[in-house]
């Protein structure tokens, strides 16, 4: 049965995240942990939850070239199966973390992580592209030209809302589709405001979906999660997992 749920877990405590993803690692793709954790507990939280589960390291890189790369290089030595990066960073900043990821298949033999990049986050409207950000594009224009670059300066994948996933699979192909802002019917919004259900985001093409909140918020988290897999499984050629 092909496993699409990433399970950010972004609680408070070491001890809880560990056990979060030792509760749940048989019906998951992957742990993501974010800037709380990693912030939080430095890289030994990697390799405590590593134990249990592949690690999507969901730091959204966005710095200058020189950086992203050595940071991405440090991040594969760490057993980092995937990478964030935010597109806005532009394409010499991408390319230069695809030099990181070389640098370390070179060293070790190993593949390294996938970069992933970040389009426009799913917890900003249409409203706030206009007025905060006072860039003239819906948000669905907005991560296919983000998109296109992303892809041309050798990425392995997209992070985008479920809105846009049917435009982006027919936009990048077999490359891979990580898709946030996942809400199970009668689950809370929270902050996010681009969402679908599981089953829609993977009926259009995500290969895989980040839920957090409405699992471990929930009063049993395995139950829930559960749910989410038995809603996801049916027939779709998707990408496979590292």
């Amino acid at each position: 049965m092909k496993k699409y749920v990433i399970f950010a877990d972004d609680v408070e405590t070491e001890e809880e995240a560990v056990d979060f993803a030792r509760r749940l690692s048989g019906n998951l793709a992957a742990v993501k942990i974010g800037s709380i954790l990693f912030t939080k507990y430095g890289p030994d939280i990697i390799r405590k939850i590593s134990v249990y589960a592949k690690i999507f390291l969901d730091l959204k890189y966005h710095d200058i070239p020189n950086t992203v790369e050595n940071a991405v290089y440090q991040a594969a030595r760490l057993g980092a199966n995937f990478l964030s990066l935010h597109t806005l960073g532009g394409r010499k900043m991408m390319r230069a973390a695809v030099k990181g990821v070389k640098r370390f298949q070179d060293e070790t033999g190993n593949r390294g992580p996938f970069l992933m990049a970040v389009t426009v986050l799913t917890s900003l409207s249409a409203a706030d592209i206009a007025s905060d950000l006072n860039i003239p594009y819906q948000a669905s224009d907005m991560a296919m030209l983000l998109t296109e670059t992303a892809i041309k300066s050798g990425m392995d994948g997209i992070i985008a809302s479920p809105h846009e996933i049917r435009q982006l699979r027919r936009q990048i192909g077999n490359k891979l589709i990580i898709s946030p802002g996942i809400r199970p019917k009668g689950a809370s919004k929270f902050d996010q405001r681009r969402i679908a259900t599981p089953k829609e985001a993977i009926e259009n093409g995500a290969d895989y979906i980040v839920v957090g909140r409405p699992i471990y918020k929930s009063n049993n988290p395995e139950k829930t999660l559960e749910k989410i897999v038995k809603e996801t499984n049916f027939e779709r050629e998707t990408a496979e997992f590292i």
